[in-house]
């Protein structure tokens, strides 16, 4: 991987993360009875004497936690209400937790890559030929987004081999459960307003993940071993170089090729007119765009049935 130029942005992306609900790895637990109404348990520690043993639990009041808080809590707390077993629910928080770029990504991200530019080279007829001899699965757009903000259901119906209204039934059904988004207005946001205004967010699409099998999270450095054991990424990219305002969009990673001696990615757009007319990005671009690391589906051993491709 070739070092890329400074990102100019990169601390004011950092900071953001958290703020807009694409979860920072804080390590925090669901409440227990250990902490009172109205707080969350951030922590334990333990005391002993030469008889007794006491745990004490650390409780934040809710008023103070950050919105990555409240989210991995809501999701946590959620997996134990449906009866998920330890290792889902494990799976489930080091995925929650892992989501975040590595510094080392953000600060070295180069020069923003101007999505019109990914966009221009779609129908490359050799950028087509070498990523159809790369590596990853053949992989296809579960259908093209209209003027809604459904990336992240397009992605997980593509990644999973799912229909899309199966995936969208499930996500409308994990919407009416939440506790986790802003509730500040006179009452929660309806599953067609968050369809409507910003989409899922990165939990939920983890959630989701791992509600159809098993999710995993893998940082860029990951990408090119994810691929070549056949497993698709879902990951966010920033279609604008605004790093207050960024307009984020899911793909799905399914190929990774060389061009030119370089290594380069394709990716499967649900904002493209045409499912079948997969985007192109070199590995300094893709980094340059990236918002967070990459979420992998994988089958449920013995119980998920294999795609049909």
């Amino acid at each position: 991987m070739r070092p890329a130029e400074p990102n100019p942005g990169s601390s004011v992306r950092r900071t953001l993360l958290g703020a807009l609900g694409l979860l920072v790895a804080l390590g925090s637990r669901s409440a227990s009875a250990g902490c009172p109404a109205g707080t969350l348990e951030t922590g334990r520690y333990r005391t002993e004497t030469q008889s007794t043993i006491v745990v004490h639990h650390v409780c934040t009041p809710l008023a103070q936690l950050s919105p990555a808080q409240i989210v991995i809590n809501g999701l946590e707390d959620l997996a134990v209400q449906l009866g998920w077993s330890d290792a889902d629910r494990a799976r489930l928080a080091a995925a929650l937790n892992g989501l975040p770029l590595p510094e080392q990504y953000i600060d070295t991200a180069g020069k923003f890559t101007p999505w019109r530019t990914v966009v221009a080279r779609s129908g490359d007829a050799q950028l087509a030929l070498e990523a159809a001899a790369g590596v990853g699965p053949n992989l296809w757009s579960a259908g093209t987004q209209t003027k809604y903000d459904d990336c992240a259901w397009y992605a997980l119906a593509g990644a999973t081999g799912q229909p899309y209204g199966l995936v969208a039934a499930r996500a409308t059904a994990l919407i009416a459960e939440e506790s986790w988004r802003d509730t500040s207005g006179p009452s929660p946001p309806t599953p067609q307003e968050v369809i409507e205004k910003g989409g899922l967010n990165g939990g939920e699409t983890i959630f989701l993940a791992q509600a159809f099998g098993q999710v995993a999270v893998v940082t860029p450095g990951a990408f090119d071993q994810t691929l070549q054991a056949g497993h698709p990424i879902m990951t966010d990219v920033a279609t604008n170089s605004d790093p207050y305002r960024p307009a984020l969009h899911e793909v799905v990673v399914t190929k990774e090729f060389m061009h030119d001696g370089a290594p380069w990615y394709e990716l499967v757009d649900s904002n493209r007119q045409g499912a079948l007319r997969p985007l192109y990005v070199s590995e300094p671009e893709l980094h340059s765009i990236l918002w967070e690391n990459g979420v992998v589906y994988s089958p449920r051993p013995g119980t998920t049935p294999a795609l049909l491709r």
